[in-house]
């Protein structure tokens, strides 16, 4: 799993983030393989992280906080998404025409 947290305060703008990434992190757990389960939670974090950073409740310090970390995990999940993406369209590829793929 991957570590990262909202606001440090039970305020409001804490519990909308939370909210916002618990269907993220209980996705991820379902997957059963780790490139997945970040991609899933990288994608989660990068759009509750902008989401928090435009909260008009919200100190300016957490707003630059959440920014930095906005585009933290968005550079993590473009590279992490884009590493999935490849992988499955070459399973679909080879599997379309009866080829076997590595095992890795």
């Amino acid at each position: 799993m991957i570590a990262a947290g909202g606001p440090a305060s039970a305020s409001p703008a804490s519990s909308a983030f939370n909210a916002c990434v618990t269907p993220y992190v209980n996705l991820a757990a379902k997957q059963s393989k780790a490139e997945y389960r970040d991609a899933i939670q990288y994608v989660g974090y990068t759009n509750c992280y902008y989401d928090l950073s435009q909260r008009s409740d919200i100190t300016p310090q957490q707003e630059i906080t959440a920014i930095n970390n906005y585009y933290t995990y968005r550079a993590k999940a473009v590279g992490s998404v884009a590493k999935v993406s490849i992988k499955i369209a070459v399973q679909n590829i080879l599997a379309k025409n009866s080829l076997r793929g590595l095992k890795l």
